[in-house]
């Protein structure tokens, strides 16, 4: 029962629970979680261990590809995804090359850590993956 409750809650957080999202919707989102993983500290979503809220999120999609009913823009996005945990386990090594080649040159970011990432959907928060 647990297990399904983390399968949920990373499907919630990566918005593979939205069937109807667009790939547009969906690249959005990877932006957004993106930005977000630039303008924390590192140690809010990763403790430098194996066992972290990175490793476990890249377990669940890994899972997700396996065992889920997607469709084939859900399957794209669930690689994209996974690219994204990477990329934010390369920044936590000093590498936010990855998490910067998710946001277009035209996007505006906030230069200023300060301010915070709004979202069209639920504010972003790496303790929806947390369990």
């Amino acid at each position: 029962m647990n297990r399904m409750r983390e399968l949920a809650a990373t499907t919630k957080a990566f918005m593979l629970d939205h069937e109807e999202a667009t790939e547009q919707d969906l690249k959005e989102h990877l932006k957004e979680m993106a930005e977000q993983l630039l303008t924390e500290p590192v140690g809010s979503f990763w403790d430098g261990l194996s066992v972290s809220v990175l490793e476990d999120a890249k377990a669940d999609l890994r899972e997700l590809s396996v065992i889920g009913r997607l469709t084939i823009n859900q399957h794209r996005h669930l690689q994209e995804s996974l690219k994204l945990v990477e990329a934010a386990q390369d920044r936590a090594h000093g590498d936010a090359s990855g998490l910067i080649d998710f946001i277009p040159v035209t996007s505006t970011v906030s230069s200023s850590p300060a301010h915070s990432v709004t979202t069209h959907c639920q504010p972003l928060s790496w303790s929806v993956v947390a369990y």
